[in-house]
This record gives structure tokens, C-alpha cells and sequence, in this order.
């Protein structure tokens, strides 16, 4: 597996910015962009593991972002930053296809576990079904995506 590349998006400057060094510092390719139309076009043209992006972004309903997201790459690792981790948030953000969610503030060490945990997951689901395939097994099974994802 390449390099993961993670897209960054929030409206605040400064979460960007530690975010990015944050990642940096672990090793990541990281791209960053405050606003979810500069996010869009990023993903309409070049293609990025995992999309950290801040649940609030002006302009777009909650999760409307992930949607669009999900549209251009269907196969995108979603992490969520929230300040309001409710047990709601967090139902709808499983329901969303959400891998992640991490409540702001956050430690450098969450945002690492976070990330890592995702991408790892992500690949296992990916392992999983490859092999199911490669023995016939892709039929046998209904996998419940996300609207709009297929496999």
C-alpha cells in the first residue's frame, strides 16, 4: 500500500495548522484546506487515503461534506472532529460510514491513534474482501455500505 496521503479540512486556521504538524511529524503526506468546496476539489482530482475533516464547516449540513467526499472516492477513510461527541453525533456519524471520530481538543497521541487505527481498519476490510472474492465468497455475503459506496 502507497504512502497514505490525508486531506485536512477545517475552517479554523489554527486546528490546520497543528493538524498538519502533527501528521507531519508521524510521517504522513498531508494536505490541508479550510473550506469544504477547496476539500472537493481536491478530491475530484487527485486521490487521498484518509479525510480529516471538522464536522461543523460553513455552508454544508453536518455530514453533507463526508457525502460529497464519498462521491469523488468512494473507498475515502473519514475522521471526524467534533466539539459535541454526543451519543447522537456519534450514531449518525456510524450510520454516515464514519471510521473515526475524535473529540476536539484533542492530544497529539489521540489524533495519531485515531488516524492510524483508521487506515488500519480500512485496509483490513479491504484484505477481507479481496480474499472472499479471489474464492467466490463475494456473493455470499450482503455487505451494507454507505448510500452512493460500493464495493
Amino acid at each position: 500500500m502507497p504512502d497514505p496521503i490525508i486531506l485536512v479540512v477545517d475552517d479554523e486556521p489554527w486546528v490546520l495548522t497543528r493538524c498538519k504538524a502533527i501528521l507531519e511529524k508521524a510521517l504522513f503526506k498531508v494536505m490541508a484546506c479550510t473550506s469544504a468546496s477547496q476539500a472537493l476539489a481536491i478530491l475530484a482530482r487527485q486521490p487521498v487515503s484518509l479525510l480529516l475533516a471538522d464536522i461543523d464547516l460553513p455552508g454544508l449540513d453536518d455530514f453533507q461534506m463526508l457525502n460529497l467526499a464519498r462521491s469523488h472516492q468512494p473507498e475515502l477513510v473519514l475522521v471526524l472532529m467534533t466539539t459535541t461527541h454526543t451519543v447522537e453525533v456519534a450514531i449518525s456519524a456510524l450510520e454516515q460510514g464514519v471510521n473515526s471520530l475524535i473529540q476536539k481538543p484533542f492530544s497529539e497521541a489521540d489524533l495519531i491513534q485515531a488516524i492510524k487505527r483508521s487506515l488500519k481498519e480500512n485496509e483490513h476490510r479491504r484484505d477481507l474482501l479481496d480474499v472472499m472474492e479471489g474464492h467466490g465468497l463475494g456473493a455470499c455475503f450482503r455487505i451494507t455500505l454507505p448510500e452512493g459506496e460500493s464495493t
